[in-house]
C-alpha cells in the first residue's frame, strides 16, 4: 500500500546548510507507518526566493475540503517499490525522488501559504517546496492542493491522518508528538523549537546587614571556603617547616611567626 507521513506546529537549524544536508543525505524520505518511504514537511526549512506557479492544480478540481468521508480520491504513490531500490542500491538516497510528481496539501494561513489574484500559490513553505523540489528533483507544482482547514470537531492531528490516506504529503508546520508518532505520522529533522518559554524581569531585593557583610563569600560554598582556608594554612606550615632552618627570615621565629611570614 501506499506509505504517508507529516507533521503539524513545530522545530531547529542553520537554514540552508540543514535543508542541503537533508537532500543530499535522502533524510526528505523518512520512513513510515508500514515501513516504506513518504514525504514530511515541516514549517519553512530555508529561506529562499524561487519562481512562482501557474494557478491551481488539476488535482485541486472535484475537491471538497469539507468531506471527511473517505470517498475522496487517492492521490498518493507508491513508494515502497522506490525504497526496496534504495535498500538494494539500485538508487542512491540522494536521487530517489528525481523525477517524480508528489501530491501535496497545504492549508493557506498569513505569509505560510495563501492563494493570491491569480490563484497562485504563494508564501514561504511554497518557497521552500520550489526549493526542494530543485534539489531534489521532484515536482509539485501540479500535484497540490489548497484545503480550507479544520472541519468542526477536528484537530490538526485528526486532520493530517486523514489527509495524508489521500496525499504523500502536508507541507505545513506540525508539533512533533509521540500521539502523532504513534498514529504513523513520520517527521523530517526538528529545527525550530516552539516548546514553551517564559521570561521576566528580576525583581531586586535588598537583604538585612548580614547577607550584605558576607555577600564576598557567595560565588563559593561554604564548605569550598573552609577548604580554601585550610589549605592555605596547610601550605604556610609546610613552607615554615622547610624554610625555617635554611632562610634567614625564618632563623629564630617561632611557629606562629614563621607560618604568618609565610
Amino acid at each position: 500500500s501506499p506509505c504517508t507521513a507529516a507533521g503539524r506546529h513545530g522545530k531547529r537549524g542553520s537554514l540552508v546548510e540543514r535543508c542541503e544536508e537533508q537532500c543530499r543525505l535522502g533524510e526528505m524520505v523518512p520512513r513510515t507507518r508500514v515501513g516504506c518511504c513518504s514525504l514530511g514537511m515541516r514549517s519553512a526549512l530555508l529561506l529562499v526566493m524561487m519562481g512562482g506557479g501557474s494557478g491551481l492544480s488539476p488535482l485541486q478540481e472535484g475537491f471538497d475540503s469539507a468531506d471527511r468521508s473517505g470517498a475522496g480520491a487517492d492521490h498518493r504513490q507508491d513508494w515502497c517499490p522506490v525504497e526496496e531500490q534504495v535498500r538494494r542500491g539500485g538508487i542512491e538516497l540522494r536521487n530517489a525522488l528525481r523525477g517524480r510528481d508528489i501530491s501535496v496539501i497545504m492549508e493557506p494561513y498569513a505569509f505560510w501559504s495563501r492563494l493570491d489574484e491569480k490563484d497562485d500559490i504563494v508564501g514561504h513553505i511554497p518557497l521552500v517546496m520550489d526549493e526542494l523540489a530543485r534539489r531534489a528533483g521532484f515536482r509539485w507544482r501540479d500535484s497540490f492542493i489548497v484545503t480550507e482547514g479544520l472541519v468542526e470537531g477536528e484537530d490538526y492531528t485528526a486532520y493530517a491522518n486523514y489527509h495524508l490516506e489521500h496525499v504523500d504529503m502536508i507541507a505545513d508546520w506540525f508539533t512533533d508528538t509521540p500521539q502523532r508518532r504513534s498514529l504513523g505520522l513520520a517527521f523530517p529533522y526538528n529545527w525550530l523549537d516552539l516548546s514553551l518559554i517564559m521570561v521576566t524581569w528580576p525583581q531586586p531585593t535588598r537583604g538585612d546587614f548580614g547577607n550584605i557583610f558576607f555577600s564576598f563569600m557567595r560565588p563559593f560554598d561554604i564548605w569550598l571556603w573552609f577548604i580554601l582556608i585550610t589549605f592555605v594554612l596547610y601550605s604556610a606550615v609546610v613552607f615554615w617547616y622547610l624554610e625555617a632552618n635554611v632562610n634567614g627570615r625564618y632563623i629564630g621565629k617561632g611557629p606562629l611567626s614563621g607560618i604568618e611570614i609565610a
